[in-house]
């Protein structure tokens, strides 16, 4: 019998915590041998009722494979196949407590397990629309899973792939994992009902790659009941999500009142410009024709936009980045890892949780083995008091604390890459919500010998032989992108982030996603 342990990393959610099912994963690792051990960064806790799931791809064994975790989690077979070399099964369940958990996947007589985990928000059911799996052979650059069926809006599909060499996830796709030695997993969701399957670039080898794709939870609502604040005679605009349901949302207002000057449409967005400074609370309602769901949002309006301004800015290469911060700061952090077999996390002293924000994975094919990196950006709302953290990020590492923004801007403008490009390259635009909004942004190059260079208006912040990030403050609403230079033609992808300047009589809050602490490996 082999065993894998793994223990999920995760602060507990703070007391304004939401989440976004457009941005939902939480926290994802995997494990390339019978023992892993993901508690390098002293934390080791769950949030009772999250989603988690167990993918495993191995090289033997036909018997039966239990997963069981500390948590009394209990976990539904999601999908297996044992009929040939290498196996692979997926498992999922709801945590089962909150606190530390350890999980342990056993199966029969099997050898060499290669193991994805990831923890997201409870916005799905255990009921599968379908699962199905692609054998390849020779040396394809990318593989296709075939297609499977979404019955409902907002399907969660998790694909898992193993290959001899290496497997990376392709564009349109989020990364699970951070290093992909031999495997990798990959997420997104689906959006309308359809067919979809997943793709993974391979670096030459056969191998095995799996989907499964998670029915949405019945229709509901994602939105944060406190939506980003308003300023008087200002333009304003604020889309609500909601998750599940069989066909197109369509939203009304059906009780209570918005502040004057601001209406919603019957596609979901608050838009407007507020007359006054008088907030305003309302019931809102979602329906897809046959279900709804309800909910109670509430918009205050500030008197005037305060200027975002950097307390702190500083670049670390390896190890930890000791920044000093203030109750309320925003923390981002902006990392890549180009280092095969290493192990990249994002984490603090102090207990502030963090929403990831953007990953991007790319080939290593430069250096002419089988390797690749990946690069993220994530963000936290410092809780305590002034203190200094020290966030490690990864190889090489940026780290912006900022005050008086408000709210993450919602369209991250992730240009995954890897494209091809020489001279100014630019990341795609991202349209600002509010004047005086906050850029931030990254970009690596596929070649290490190379140079990727962020350029004017944006304040150069980190650079290195091979990516580089930066900063600026945004003007009037428009469309902004973020100009880098490239030394010679190289694939490359990109980042770039906006944030809300914050109003007077607001805290800071980043509702992109579930705070979460981000511990990937």
């Amino acid at each position: 019998m082999k065993r894998l342990f793994l223990a999920l990393l995760l602060f507990p959610a703070l007391g304004f915590c939401q989440y976004n099912h457009s941005v939902p994963m939480i926290q994802g690792y995997y494990s390339e041998s019978d023992a892993c051990d993901p508690t390098g960064g002293g934390y080791a806790t769950i949030v009772s009722g999250d989603l988690l799931i167990v993918a495993m791809s191995f090289t033997a064994g036909t018997g039966s494979v239990t997963v069981n975790d500390t948590r009394s989690s209990s976990w539904t077979q999601e999908y297996l196949d044992t009929s040939a070399n290498p196996s692979i099964v997926i498992f999922a369940a709801y945590a089962g407590g909150s606190g530390a958990d350890t999980i342990t996947v056993t199966q029969t007589g099997a050898s060499g397990q290669y193991t994805t985990c990831a923890e997201f928000p409870p916005n799905w059911s255990l009921t599968k629309d379908g699962a199905t799996l692609n054998r390849f052979s020779g040396t394809p650059a990318t593989v296709t899973t075939p297609n499977v069926t979404s019955t409902l809006n907002n399907d969660l599909l998790y694909a898992h792939g193993w290959s001899g060499l290496r497997v990376w996830p392709t564009v349109g796709f989020n990364a699970v994992v951070t290093d992909y030695y031999y495997e990798a997993a990959e997420w997104k969701v689906t959006g309308a009902p359809g067919s979809y399957s997943a793709t993974f670039n391979n670096n030459g080898a056969s191998g095995i790659a799996a989907v499964l794709l998670l029915q949405s939870n019945s229709l509901a609502i994602t939105t944060p009941s406190t939506l980003p604040s308003a300023v008087a005679n200002s333009p304003y605009s604020y889309t609500l999500q909601a998750a599940g349901g069989v066909s197109t949302y369509t939203w009304s207002k059906t009780g209570g009142t918005l502040p004057s000057g601001l209406t919603l449409s019957s596609s979901g967005v608050i838009s407007g410009t507020p007359l006054g400074s008088a907030p305003g609370t309302a019931t809102v309602k979602v329906t897809d024709g046959t279900n709804t769901a309800t909910q109670t949002v509430s918009i205050h309006v500030g008197t005037s936009y305060l200027t975002p301004t950097v307390r702190t800015a500083s670049t670390q290469y390896g190890g930890s980045n000791a920044v000093a911060v203030h109750a309320g700061d925003v923390v981002i952090t902006l990392s890549f890892d180009n280092n095969r077999g290493s192990k990249q996390k994002i984490w603090d002293g102090e207990g502030n949780l963090y929403s990831t924000l953007g990953t991007v994975a790319m080939p290593y094919a430069a250096v002419g083995y089988d390797a690749s990196y990946q690069f993220q950006s994530d963000a936290a709302v410092v809780a305590s008091t002034t203190a200094t953290l020290g966030v490690n990020g990864g190889i090489n590492q940026a780290v912006i604390v900022i005050y008086n923004v408000q709210d993450f801007n919602g369209d991250a403008g992730i240009t995954e890459g890897p494209f091809a490009g020489s001279g100014t390259v630019s990341t795609s635009s991202v349209t600002t919500l509010a004047p005086g909004s906050f850029f931030a942004s990254e970009a690596l190059c596929e070649n290490i010998n190379f140079h990727i260079r962020i350029q004017s208006p944006f304040t150069e912040l980190a650079y290195y032989t091979d990516g580089g990030s930066g900063y600026y403050s945004s003007g009037a609403i428009g469309g902004y992108s973020a100009p880098y230079t490239l030394s010679n033609a190289d694939n490359y992808g990109d980042l770039l982030f906006a944030f809300r300047p914050a109003t007077t009589g607001t805290a800071p809050v980043i509702s992109g996603g579930r705070k979460a602490k981000v511990t990937m490996y």
